[in-house]
């Protein structure tokens, strides 16, 4: 059927088509028209380093809702994020209740390990889960997972280092994000892409 009303159009040959391959080969090809159609788009980010009384804390700077963003939620103004950097160099910072929102990430949600570890190592035996884990968050989470590498095996997993537990990691209970308040929605995106960090090489920056 598919043959001859191609061939009315012009077709020469026949179309093989089946209810597999056909859905497949779509997929294949709307991702290498993705694929081929994508444009590199700068963007920035703000970073800042807390030294607190234990450890050295490494924050990231999450966008308003009517700060200058693309459709990533990832700012596109250099000069808006150069601002945000000045206004809080050498200032102050404090903690707030996050504590209170693991907490609820852990008893609520089953989506995190042990909420209370100040530990920022793992266990060896947790890298032959990775791959596991990083299928089950691939779809809230898209080529951020998906692309990542389970066979890098990062200095984060040293047994040696990890006291009472482990650093935090995301578990394979995966929530619906959409029914996570915003602040949980938010400690629990840090915790993942930190974790899923950890399977990529190293950064590379044009100077």
């Amino acid at each position: 059927c598919y043959s001859t009303l191609a061939q009315k159009k012009g077709y020469q040959g026949v179309l093989s088509v089946g209810r597999v391959q056909t859905p497949i080969l779509g997929l294949v090809v709307a991702r290498d028209r993705a694929h081929e159609g994508h444009e590199k788009q700068a963007y920035h980010t703000v970073k800042a380093q807390i030294d607190m009384p234990s450890q050295l804390v490494e924050a990231e700077y999450i966008p308003a809702d009517d700060a200058p963003v693309d459709e990533k939620g990832r700012i596109a103004d250099a000069v808006f994020g150069k601002k945000i950097a000045n206004e809080v160099q050498g200032k102050p910072a404090a903690v707030l209740s996050v504590l209170e929102i693991t907490q609820r990430l852990r008893d609520q949600h089953k989506a995190i390990t042990y909420n209370r570890s100040d530990c920022r190592y793992l266990n060896d035996e947790r890298h032959a889960e990775a791959a596991e884990l990083l299928q089950a968050l691939t779809p809230a989470y898209g080529d951020m997972a998906e692309y990542a590498a389970p066979n890098l095996k990062s200095k984060a997993f040293n047994s040696k280092k990890v006291t009472a537990h482990h650093a935090i990691i995301p578990t394979m209970n995966v929530p619906e994000l959409g029914k996570l308040t915003e602040d949980e929605r938010r400690i629990y995106e840090l915790i993942v892409k930190l974790y899923i960090a950890q399977f990529y090489p190293p950064a590379e920056f044009m100077a």
